[in-house]
């Protein structure tokens, strides 16, 4: 899954969630509780962050604290989770508080 959001992770609330390579998430069409939109600082004990931040449900988790199994993309299960953070180079396309600059 690849995307851009303009809030940063530890964040709650997410914004700015802009999907760049997102497959369909059938198993959540008709369920607005398990679509991924970006990753938020969870409001759930279970986990660290979430696709839905601070609402009840924590569902594409990344960093689960306290489960045998992790709620994942499209609802999906998962065993382990990864994440990865591309930082784009030059102002126009930084969109984290402590960017380097090439000049």
């Amino acid at each position: 899954i690849e995307w851009k959001q303009t809030s940063w992770i530890e964040e709650s609330i997410i914004a700015g969630y802009t999907a760049i390579d997102v497959p369909p998430q059938e198993r959540c069409a008709n369920d607005d509780i398990c679509k991924f939109r970006g990753l938020g600082l969870s409001g759930r004990d279970e986990t660290y962050l979430d696709g839905n931040g601070d609402a009840a449900y924590w569902y594409n988790s990344v960093g689960t604290i306290r489960s045998t199994w992790i709620p994942a993309y499209n609802r999906e299960t998962a065993k382990s989770s990864s994440l990865y953070i591309l930082e784009r180079s030059g102002v126009e396309e930084c969109e984290i508080s402590a960017c380097d600059v090439d000049e």
